[in-house]
């Protein structure tokens, strides 16, 4: 727990609990660490089943829960995600996928289903729908050029469609699904703009657009963090 006093109070907080899922090398590790504001070009070492990154921030904190995404790993984590109780009461889940191309676009979209049956799975006998924030990481596809211009190619941004698919299967804001978007929405655009977040975890500081890009994402898991859960 965080303590905080003030004055002759003492505030105790319970960190909240947000998962980080994806598929192997999209930069989950790396993400945690730009949230948190730590160094991240240092080595980078995969993932191997489950690590935890601790988060304090002005009124509360986090634990983040990072998902190693490699196949190796899966039946691992299916039973890790299932076993678990504390991720029945995560207040948020980040589905990371990778833009730096238009293959691994595809292929970590696609994966996010997978990921998405786990957590339902998971999550049937618990009586919260847990959030669900969508984070397209890597714009800047460690390219120098991309760097200087803010990254995030035309045609990738272009690549809605499958992304769209997947989250209309969690995008009721009425549905009693243990999954839910962060900002339920019936207009697709709205529900798309509102609830991807793009970043650049590895170079989250070299540019004012690509802190705006984290801070955003800093905002809105804070505020999820202090948000109670939601019935289903």
């Amino acid at each position: 727990m965080l303590e905080t006093i003030f004055g002759d109070k003492t505030m105790l907080y319970v960190p909240a609990k947000v998962a980080v899922a994806g598929l192997g090398n999209v930069g989950k590790t790396t993400l945690c660490r730009a949230i948190m504001g730590e160094d991240t070009t240092a080595e980078r070492v995969e993932t191997a089943g489950l690590q935890y990154h601790n988060w304090s921030f002005e009124g509360g904190s986090v634990i983040f829960f990072d998902f190693g995404g490699q196949e190796m790993w899966d039946t691992i984590l299916r039973r890790t995600i299932q076993r678990l109780s504390g991720l029945l009461t995560a207040k948020l889940i980040l589905m990371v996928f990778d833009v730096s191309t238009k293959k691994t676009f595809k292929e970590t979209v696609y994966d996010l289903n997978r990921w998405i049956d786990y957590f339902e799975e998971a999550g049937r006998k618990s009586n919260f729908a847990r959030p669900v924030l969508f984070v397209g990481n890597k714009i800047d596809c460690e390219n120098p050029e991309r760097i200087e211009k803010g990254g995030i190619d035309v045609p990738i941004r272009e690549l809605r469609t499958p992304l769209m698919d997947i989250m209309s299967r969690i995008a009721s804001p009425n549905q009693t699904h243990t999954l839910r978007l962060l900002h339920p929405s019936h207009d697709p655009r709205e529900r798309f703009e509102k609830n991807v977040v793009w970043v650049s975890a590895l170079y989250y500081n070299r540019n004012e657009d690509y802190r705006q890009r984290m801070e955003r994402l800093r905002q809105e898991i804070i505020a999820a963090a202090k948000q109670p859960l939601k019935s289903k």
